[in-house]
């Protein structure tokens, strides 16, 4: 029996689903309004009771609901219905929303009976629950004379979708797509693109409301672009307060490899408010590829910008082919003055990465800036791609390395005295500021007896002449 009833809920599971509905309270002109997350299926009751949970400003009474009996609106914030006498009577009504426009009656069940919180079930999104205070006048045959006034309506998205996305941009390669926005669009690439999209999104509650959402989670998949596979990024997660908006970049890299076609780029937003409502956003791009016939690009050139005389160094060359077809390729490095002059031919398929190493070695007594030129001749020799990698060559003699290195290590000896003086102990410095100013009297007193003995050497000089 236990394999039975585990069979049953699993059927049952995927229809189950999770709904959201929104909420309208007026109690007299006092408007309570939110939303609450529900499964389909689940009534009017449901709604109004969970709401009733999150709402701390409406208190929500029932009556029924014992021993399978319906359940009635009794009283919100203490106030009950009552009869006015000659057929009338004061109490609280249900409505459901109409085409998300207004608030309707709910339908009856059968000629002459309403429909109770109980027996309205909600089946998807977009449904808004409202109930307010009011007078009902009968007929002797008791069918409804004077119905009524429905509350004020408030539309769904109002009510139930606070985490906005304000703001979406999309930059391919640092250029902004202009037909792109909060609904998706066109985005334009190709291989080895980067695309930069920049979600802004705010929570819609009020200060006064100060309700946050948290957990926020940004994911993006593009789909099927990786040689059949999908490219996944996400950001971390993060919250929301009442009236704040964040701002968060995702940033995609189009594969050398992937084929000319559109492409899924689909957005994902999730949270979840104080209230336990939780929130779904997607929203779809199309990415499209285009490739053109023939296309040779250097993907990198690698080498070191600052170079020694009498040294050896490599230059790395990466060539990638992001045309629609196979190339044969010839790729050429030339510098004479590093004696560089090399041509070499192979095939690369499309979206395919190629890459050589070069060695070069610097000569003695060279220096100065080189210019190292690299290009790549393709489709028949039609096309052609070029490049010029600059390598700056210093030389140094022997004795300006001795002095500096004589230099480095003065420095390094005087760095270290600093290091171990500026561990002594207080009083040691004391001595030291003492054998200081000592110092540096006796250089005083040294001074001026010199002062006097030039003075006098002047003086006998004088006195001599003039015998």
């Amino acid at each position: 029996m236990r394999l039975y009833i585990v069979f049953l809920i699993l059927i049952m599971m995927p229809f189950a689903h999770g709904l959201k509905s929104g909420v309208v309270v007026d109690v007299q002109g006092d408007v309570y309004k939110g939303c609450v997350s529900i499964n389909s299926g689940d009534s009017a009751y449901t709604v109004l009771d969970k709401f009733n949970s999150v709402e701390d400003d409406a208190d929500i009474k029932f009556d029924g609901g014992v021993l399978g009996t319906p359940h009635f609106l009794k009283s919100v914030n203490g106030i009950e219905g009552a009869s006015l006498g000659d057929n009338k009577y004061s109490g609280w009504n249900f409505w459901v929303s109409d085409n998300d426009n207004s608030f309707k009656e709910p339908p009856e069940l059968a000629p002459g009976w309403g429909m109770g919180v109980d027996d309205y079930k909600i089946t998807s999104n977009g449904d808004v629950i409202g109930i307010n205070f009011g007078t009902t006048a009968f007929n002797s045959d008791w069918t409804v004379k004077t119905m009524a006034s429905e509350p004020s309506y408030v539309k769904y998205s109002n009510l139930c979708e606070n985490l906005d996305v304000k703001n979406i941009k999309v930059y391919v390669d640092g250029k902004k797509e202009s037909g792109v926005d909060e609904d998706g669009g066109k985005i334009d690439v190709i291989p080895g693109s980067t695309i930069e999209l920049k979600v802004e999104l705010e929570n819609l509650f009020t200060d006064d409301q100060d309700v946050d959402i948290n957990d926020i989670l940004i994911e993006a998949v593009l789909e099927s672009i990786d040689d059949g596979d999908d490219i996944e990024i996400d950001v971390d997660e993060f919250d929301l307060n009442a009236e704040e908006d964040k701002k968060r970049i995702l940033e995609f890299k189009v594969p050398f490899n992937a084929e000319e076609s559109q492409y899924d780029l689909i957005l994902n937003i999730t949270g979840d408010d104080d209230r336990g409502v939780s929130y779904s956003i997607e929203i779809t791009f199309e990415v499209d590829v285009e490739r053109e016939n023939h296309n040779i690009a250097f993907n990198e050139i690698l080498t070191d910008a600052n170079l020694a005389c009498d040294s050896q160094s490599s230059v790395g060359v990466d060539i990638v082919n992001l045309g629609s077809h196979d190339e044969d390729v010839r790729l050429t490095i030339f510098n004479d003055d590093l004696e560089l002059n090399d041509k070499y031919n192979f095939n690369l398929e499309m979206g395919e990465i190629h890459k050589k190493d070069y060695i070069i070695k610097i000569p003695d007594k060279k220096t100065g800036v080189f210019q190292i030129l690299v290009s790549v001749d393709y489709n028949d020799d039609k096309d052609k791609e070029t490049e010029v990698k600059k390598v700056n060559v210093e030389c140094v003699i022997e004795g300006e390395v001795q002095a500096k290195n004589l230099l480095s290590a003065n420095i390094q000896t005087n760095t270290n005295s600093f290091k171990e003086s500026s561990q002594i102990q207080p009083e040691a410095n004391s001595v030291l500021e003492s054998n200081n100013e000592l110092e540096n009297k006796g250089l005083i007193i040294s001074l001026v007896f010199a002062n006097i003995l030039v003075i006098g050497l002047i003086g006998f000089a004088v006195a001599k002449f003039l015998v």
